[in-house]
């Protein structure tokens, strides 16, 4: 099954907020993979055993609206409302591809990582 997001990526600009909300030492990863989160998502559950290091050449960032207990996902989920809501993320587990020049590549609703690596690993070569 060839499952796709239900989202038509817009491709726009990153608003120039996003990377000073995320703070932190650059990466070497050109492009940054933002997935949303929501804590009584059954799907969302599935990003708590994302292994950052089978993404690259993406960087990854977990992102949620709610601040709940996050403390069982591998990769640290940051809860930042306002970078959702400037990202015009509209659900969740919801990813937006950001490349290295800021603009939003992809992105869309999705069920899993392997969804959304199906969706990107295309654009990256």
């Amino acid at each position: 099954m060839n499952l796709r997001s239900f989202e038509t990526p817009r491709r726009r600009r990153a608003p120039e907020s996003w990377r000073h909300r995320l703070g932190g030492n650059d990466v070497d990863a050109p492009w940054t993979l933002v997935v949303s989160l929501k804590a009584n998502c059954e799907s969302c559950q599935s990003f708590s055993r994302v292994d950052p290091g089978a993404l690259v050449p993406l960087r990854l960032v977990l992102v949620s609206r709610e601040s709940v207990d996050w403390t069982d996902f591998e990769t640290p989920v940051r809860v930042d409302p306002e970078l959702v809501e400037d990202l015009q993320i509209t659900g969740a587990p919801y990813y937006a591809v950001i490349d290295s020049n800021d603009w939003v590549v992809a992105e869309g609703a999705v069920f899993d990582v392997h969804q959304i690596l199906a969706e990107v690993l295309p654009l990256l070569v």
